[in-house]
């Protein structure tokens, strides 16, 4: 018996269906593809390396990405003995991971001012093209030699080297595609088979142009990557990768989250936003969620444990919301069926462990406006389907699996101690939370009813 899935986005008093009889359709999970990090040194320290494995056992994630590989700090010039620089790419080879590698900063000695240059953040790297895009060539090439040489050019040649990051201090179209032709020249010189790609872009800026120049220069180019912070309409996720698809490449959004502001990635609403937008963004071919952890420096690493960091786990490794509806997705299978009602695009997914799952959200991009929805979700089956009188429920939301509340209740301790870390990482678990009985209306239909809250995620079990 194949396992069923769906992923619904609900909205006032939703009425759905989803029906199990319907041919299944291939299920890419782009979001586990990749996820991201803060800059690359952070990759040395033994707290973000075990971090980093959980986050690859328990949500499935393929690839890692992270800035300032080029920084001072990280010793890829020869002189510097490259030791942080083998310790970070080492654990994520260990893991199996196949990295996206962004190519940035630009480290002091290729530029004349040298350590006068704009350092963002906490970066210790450039943010600034170098004196001479022959050097940066060189630099590039010696990095992806010192890859292959170590890793073996079968590993590496699956990995994507990604020029820049949101052309920090290099604008386009000049000087950054004179910065990405030398990239490109660098790594293909150590083997054709290295993928390269940008231009890393915010919101979805320049894609179009980007693959235009580099048709009309023929410089290589293996995919087209871009970023989101929320904000953008699916409309325009939608343009951006058809048109990077009818050019016959992929399309990555290589830095990806529930954005900026007053919105909050230590509460629901990201878990909410998560299996939201898992729909909407099934055209993208590589999605990273933007990090995590946060263990995550820019200007400066935040010591308590709940700051609105990017991380989908905190300083001391407890596992938010949005990292519990990662846990969700990873537990769905390779097939998606088609949901109809009054529902948001949705997805579905099978496998083959004997049950059904049903994976629902509650979200709106303004807070005030998301309220509580009553679900009415109906399921087509076969006549002869023998289903169980309830299904069990698991519930991300404000009285679930919330870490962020029961840090409250604790005064907000900035330096948790060992008992406060305990009663967080128990906040955080997913327990079964209810049973929702299931009524058999038709030898070939039976219906659920249920309420979500505001900004809440609902994993139903058959």
């Amino acid at each position: 018996m194949l396992v069923l899935a769906a992923l619904l986005a609900v909205s006032p008093n939703t009425k759905a269906s989803v029906d199990l009889l319907a041919a299944a359709e291939p299920f890419a999970k782009n979001w586990q593809r990749c996820v991201g990090s803060g800059h690359m040194l952070l990759g040395t320290r033994a707290d973000w390396q075990s971090q980093l494995a959980l986050a690859v056992n328990e949500l499935g994630f393929g690839a890692i990405r992270g800035h300032g590989l080029l920084d001072d700090d990280m010793g890829v010039l020869p002189a510097k003995g490259r030791l942080e620089f083998y310790n970070v790419f080492d654990a994520v080879h260990a893991l199996r991971l196949r990295p996206v590698v962004e190519l940035s900063f630009t480290p002091a000695a290729l530029v004349a001012c040298g350590k006068a240059g704009e350092q963002p953040g906490a970066y210790k790297g450039l943010a600034m093209p170098p004196d001479s895009f022959a050097e940066w060539e060189g630099l590039v090439a010696s990095v992806a030699e010192h890859l292959v040489g170590r890793y073996g050019l079968d590993a590496v040649s699956e990995w994507h080297f990604e020029v820049w990051n949101e052309l920090w201090g290099v604008p386009f179209p000049e000087p950054y595609m004179r910065l990405y032709n030398a990239s490109a020249r660098g790594l293909k010189s150590v083997s054709p088979r290295l993928r390269v790609g940008g231009p890393a872009t915010m919101a979805l800026e320049e894609v179009e142009p980007f693959v235009a120049a580099c048709r009309a220069s023929s410089t290589p180019v293996d995919f087209v990557s871009s970023h989101l912070l929320a904000g953008c309409s699916a409309h325009k996720v939608l343009s951006a990768s058809d048109a990077v698809h009818k050019a016959g490449l992929p399309f990555f959004l290589t830095e990806y989250n529930n954005g900026l502001g007053d919105s909050s990635r230590d509460d629901a609403s990201a878990a909410a936003f998560v299996v939201r937008n898992v729909g909407l963004l099934a055209s993208v071919d590589l999605v990273s969620w933007w990090s995590f952890s946060d263990i995550f420096e820019e200007a400066w690493m935040a010591s308590a444990p709940f700051h609105n960091g990017y991380g989908l786990m905190t300083v001391h490794g407890i596992r938010k919301p949005a990292w519990r509806a990662f846990e969700m997705l990873a537990s769905l299978g390779d097939y998606r069926l088609p949901v109809s009602g009054n529902v948001s695009p949705a997805d579905g997914s099978s496998t083959s462990q004997g049950h059904v799952v049903l994976l629902l959200s509650n979200f709106h991009r303004n807070r005030s406006a998301c309220t509580a929805q009553n679900v009415s979700l109906a399921v087509i089956h076969r006549s002869d389907a023998t289903l169980p009188p309830t299904a069990r429920a698991f519930r991300v939301d404000e009285a679930h699996a919330n870490p962020l509340a029961e840090w409250h209740r604790q005064g907000q301790p900035i330096y948790p101690d060992s008992s406060q870390l305990s009663k967080l990482h128990d906040a955080s678990r997913v327990r079964l939370a209810e049973a929702v009985p299931l009524h058999r209306l038709s030898p070939t239909q039976s219906v659920m009813h249920f309420t979500m809250p505001p900004f809440s995620v609902l994993k139903l079990e058959l």
